[in-house]
């Protein structure tokens, strides 16, 4: 197969970019190397992929409606897996027309390329934000939307819309995965377990919110690639018209409190916390019901979570110390 990844530079595309690449397919990778994170981390992390003669990196704007259409066609694209976004709940109330241009109308733009050039499958990567404020876990993919509580939430949730409609107006096909918080290595210095570990290693505080009680549903990155690559292998292998929506997590969820445990057990080290007011998303639980998912795409996490926190303190800890 022929795939062309957006944003499969940055933590969770460019380990799936790797992962394709393992199994012999070919891997256009598309990313604007936006300035979320420093753009010497994303270039390090799909640098070792470019000697491979299936795997090109193409610097570009999923907003380019012209450029995308090019790609589809010159590259024989079969199938387009959308991670290219914006993220973060603080960085979308400050900048809502950054998340909206991207998120909304990157998703948008990529779609209309798609129907443009006939190419009829779209993995598209969400979020578990689009469940908004609920207050009861787990999230069934049934359960609809939920009040967005960032511009965040908001855009993703108005790209799913996109996909929705696109499958039902052009018949493009599609699997929607929703995915829960992710951690590993290659993950942004911004990331919620990259501050953790960080806060602990340097022996810097950490601002906690809600007395550290926050439960997520944290998945190392090996499982949630292996659930992406299972929705991709259910999307090519659908025979009828498929518009289907995947949760992707660990089916389990542990509060921050937990995860300052965890880390702390590996380094040896008290992690010094200081409290904070609660921020907007700070209040409710978050984690998935993967029923679904295993039912359909087979998926089952399998690495516990402390070998994946072990590995990937030891990333974080090579990080810090270039």
């Amino acid at each position: 197969m022929n795939y062309l990844i957006t944003g499969g530079a940055g933590f969770i595309g460019s380990h799936l970019c790797e992962k394709l690449l393992n199994r012999g397919d070919k891997v256009t990778c598309l990313d604007n190397f936006d300035d979320y994170y420093p753009k010497p981390i994303k270039i390090e992390n799909v640098n070792h992929l470019k000697e491979n003669p299936r795997f090109q990196l193409i610097t570009g704007d999923v907003c380019d409606i012209d450029n995308t259409i090019d790609l589809l066609e010159s590259k024989k694209i079969d199938m387009v897996v959308h991670l290219a976004g914006r993220s973060g709940v603080g960085r979308s109330i400050k900048n809502p027309i950054d998340f909206i241009t991207v998120n909304t109308k990157g998703t948008a733009a990529i779609l209309e390329a798609l129907k443009e050039v006939d190419v009829r499958k779209i993995v598209h990567i969400s979020t578990s934000s689009i469940y908004g404020q609920k207050t009861k876990a787990p999230f069934l993919e049934s359960s609809g939307f939920g009040q967005p509580y960032s511009v965040y939430s908001a855009t993703k949730q108005s790209a799913e819309h996109f996909v929705q409609m696109y499958h039902h107006l052009y018949g493009i096909d599609a699997v929607i995965l929703r995915i829960f918080s992710v951690f590993g290595p290659k993950q942004p210095p911004e990331s919620g377990v990259y501050q953790f570990v960080k806060a602990n290693i340097t022996g810097k505080n950490l601002s906690l919110y809600g007395g550290g009680n926050i439960e997520r549903d944290y998945t190392y990155i090996d499982d949630i690639i292996t659930g992406i690559v299972a929705g991709m292998d259910f999307l090519a292998q659908s025979k009828s018209p498929t518009h289907e929506v995947f949760n992707l997590g660990s089916g389990q969820s542990d509060s921050i409190n937990e995860v300052l445990e965890s880390i702390e057990k590996i380094t040896g080290r008290k992690t010094l916390t200081i409290e904070k007011s609660n921020k907007a998303d700070a209040l409710f639980p978050s984690y998935a019901s993967i029923e679904k998912a295993s039912k359909f795409l087979d998926y089952a996490p399998k690495t516990p979570f402390s070998v994946g926190m072990k590995n990937t303190i030891d990333w974080i800890k090579k990080e810090l110390e270039k």
